[in-house]
């Protein structure tokens, strides 16, 4: 396996299509390592990406500050 897994658009592994997902403990929001689960940010652009947030980050990345983010959902894996 590589040391590292590549995690496409839909939030699963490239290389093994989520038959093992490579454990995070860096949250994207607060730079902390903590508990976090891989959410979807949809931008009113039409843009997105897959984050990693605590819980903390994961509400305060709800409230759209910027006036980009149409939405953000947790992602299942």
């Amino acid at each position: 396996f590589p040391d590292s897994f590549e995690v496409g658009d839909d939030g699963v592994c490239v290389a093994c299509h989520g038959s093992q997902i490579e454990t995070v403990h860096h949250c994207d929001g607060c730079d902390d390592d903590c508990d976090v689960a891989p959410y979807r940010v949809t931008f009113h652009d039409g843009g997105g990406e897959v984050v990693a947030y605590c819980d903390d980050c994961a509400s305060l990345a709800r409230m759209d500050w910027n006036g980009e983010t149409a939405a953000i959902v947790p992602l299942t894996l």
